[in-house]
């Protein structure tokens, strides 16, 4: 992740970023990691600063800084990151929820049916017992 923060980064022609860490020690007695992320775009006058999660893994708390950071960065220059995996994806997710909606349709259309058979069976038992009390 931060790989493609640092590629952004050039291609945005702006600075490049700075991590600081950060060791906690939680209350069971182990290091926790966490990351300030800053980057200085000059020519906006801005600074960008986020904050990793925190957790015991150094490398995996220093990427979702990166992450953070590379999200905010790009939301504020108005890029976005198009590969052909998020087309595949959204693509998926379009053919899951047609096929939700799809069976969510047919299930509704068995119920209706189910109630109508329902609805007719109740009329014959009536009509039975109709023709018992005669």
């Amino acid at each position: 992740m931060e790989l493609i923060l640092l590629r952004a980064c050039k291609k945005l022609f702006v600075g490049y970023p700075n991590f600081e860490p950060r060791v906690l020690n939680s209350q069971f007695g182990s290091k926790m990691y966490a990351y300030k992320a800053s980057l200085r775009l000059e020519e906006m006058k801005i600074v960008l600063e986020v904050e990793g999660c925190v957790c015991t893994n150094k490398d995996r708390a220093r990427e979702d800084a990166a992450y953070n950071l590379l999200q905010q960065l790009l939301t504020m220059t108005g890029n976005s990151i198009m590969d052909f995996n998020y087309r595949g994806l959204c693509a998926a997710e379009r053919n899951l929820e047609e096929m939700e909606q799809g069976t969510i349709a047919a299930l509704r259309s068995r119920v209706a049916e189910l109630e109508e058979k329902c609805a007719s069976l109740k009329q014959e038992i009536e009509n039975f017992h109709n023709f018992l009390a005669l």
